[in-house]
């Protein structure tokens, strides 16, 4: 007689883009609510941009190339949507499309996640803020209480696997720092989302198997790369944004397989990279 091996739990995974920061252990004595392991998406909005043009401007005595805004979402393919709050959703719009969410003031979680305990080890590779800059200070407080002025969005990470790896495209030399986040779920995945300050929670269940985009890049409708000063906009994660920020490339292996981006060609640089605090 056959034996038949036991269904495989369902499963989702999210991978992030941009200007975002995982927030590993700290020394400063913060401890983060819920599950004590977040990624930040930093308010790179035109009053930030601006700060650290202003920065750079001095720094340099003289003009620097723009920095464009950027705005954190969530990607989630229309076939893969089950259902956002109380309304099933039916996706009428073929294959390969993609809904995307903006994220101002959110906390994101899974919190029906199970299985392993979480593991970051994969993500060491990612670029030390603290490490590029050492008088860089203190972490704002807005990366644990939610402060929609310097924080678009946290993602609260309960169990599964944080990896990080360096994707660049075939025929280039370079490229961003990327963080896939892989976990087993209880019944079909769950993303809640919750506003800063509030207890009223959004549940979007996403069929099993489902690969999200969490980004958090400028608006490349308008422009088709990444300036090389957008690394700078991390540095807003600290309570006093240095006077001499430094730029950084990638540590991390390379891939040339594309994670999922939310239906966008890619034109992300080692400038839009993930990177790590502290």
């Amino acid at each position: 007689m056959t034996k038949v091996p036991p269904p495989v739990p369902p499963s989702i995974t999210v991978t992030f883009w941009g200007i975002c920061i995982f927030l590993r252990k700290h020394k400063q004595g913060i401890q983060l609510p819920i599950y004590g392991r977040r990624m930040v998406m930093l308010n790179a909005g035109p009053s930030g941009c601006a700060e650290v043009q202003k920065v750079l401007e001095n720094k340099a005595h003289g003009p620097v190339e723009t920095i464009d805004p950027h705005q954190a979402q969530l990607h989630i393919r229309n076939e893969d949507l089950l259902q956002i709050g109380d309304l099933p959703v039916k996706s009428l719009a073929g294959p390969n499309k993609w809904a995307m969410f903006h994220l101002d003031g959110v906390r994101l979680t899974i919190p029906n996640s199970i299985g392993e305990e979480f593991d970051s080890t994969g993500t060491r590779c990612l670029q030390s803020l603290p490490g590029l800059v050492p008088n860089l200070g203190a972490m704002s407080p807005a990366a644990v209480v939610g402060e929609p002025s310097v924080v678009s969005a946290f993602f609260d990470f309960k169990s599964g696997t944080l990896s990080s790896v360096q994707y660049v495209k075939k025929g280039k030399k370079d490229g961003p720092a990327v963080t896939v986040h892989e976990t087993r779920t209880e019944g079909d995945p769950e993303i809640h989302v919750t506003p800063f300050g509030t207890c009223a929670t959004t549940v979007i269940r996403i069929r099993p198997g489902a690969s999200v985009a969490v980004t958090n890049e400028p608006d490349y409708d308008n422009k088709y790369a990444d300036a090389p000063d957008d690394f700078m906009l991390n540095y807003l994660l600290a309570a006093s944004y240095p006077a001499n920020p430094q730029h950084a490339s990638p540590t991390c292996q390379v891939t040339h397989k594309q994670p999922d981006h939310g239906g966008h060609p890619v034109f992300a640089t080692p400038a839009c990279s993930n990177t790590g605090w502290p």
